[in-house]
C-alpha cells in the first residue's frame, strides 16, 4: 500500500513539473518573440532612461539645469539609435535565416558580414557623440567623479 502511494505521489509530482516547466518554457519563448533585449534587457526604453538619469544626477550631483541638458542628449541620443537597433536585429534575422548549403552563401554571408561592420561603426560613433555631449555638460569636479565611478565598475567587472 506504502508503495503503490508513493508511486502515485512521485507520478503526481512529475506529471506537474512537468506541466510547469513546459508552460514556463511556452511562456519565456512567446514573450520574447521578436524582441531581443541581450543579456541587458532594453536599453532604450524611458524607463532605463529616467533610471539612468536618476543615479547621473544622484552620484554626480546634477543641478536642474544640467539634469535636463543631459535629458535632452540622452532622448536624442534614443533617437538616433532606433533605427540602428532595428537593422541589427534584421541583420542578425538574416544572418540566422542564411542556408549554408545555398549556392550563393559566400556572398550572402559577406554582404550581410560588411552591413554589420558598417552598421557596429555608426553604433560606436554615436555612442561616443553622446558621451562627448554629456561630458560637455559637467563640471570638471563632476568629471572627476564620473572617471572614478567608471573605473570601479570596471574593476567589478573583471
Amino acid at each position: 500500500m506504502k508503495n503503490r502511494r508513493l508511486f502515485l505521489t512521485t507520478a503526481f509530482v512529475t506529471t506537474a513539473l512537468v506541466v510547469v516547466l513546459s508552460a514556463s518554457g511556452i511562456a519565456i519563448a512567446e514573450g520574447s518573440g521578436d524582441k531581443h533585449c541581450g543579456k541587458h534587457g532594453d536599453r532604450l526604453s524611458e524607463q532605463h532612461l529616467q533610471k539612468k538619469l536618476e543615479r547621473m544626477t544622484k552620484n554626480l550631483g546634477l543641478d536642474e539645469n544640467q539634469r535636463q541638458q543631459v535629458q535632452a542628449v540622452m532622448h536624442e541620443h534614443r533617437n538616433t539609435m532606433k533605427p540602428l537597433m532595428e537593422k541589427k536585429k534584421t541583420i542578425r534575422k538574416s544572418l540566422r535565416n542564411l542556408d549554408p548549403v545555398s549556392p550563393d552563401y559566400d556572398s550572402q554571408l559577406a554582404t550581410y558580414a560588411g552591413e554589420k561592420s558598417e552598421l557596429v561603426r555608426q553604433i560606436t560613433l554615436a555612442k561616443g557623440q553622446k558621451r562627448k555631449a554629456i561630458t560637455s555638460i559637467l563640471t570638471p569636479g563632476q568629471l572627476e567623479a564620473k572617471r572614478k565611478m567608471r573605473l570601479e565598475h570596471t574593476k567589478q567587472a573583471m
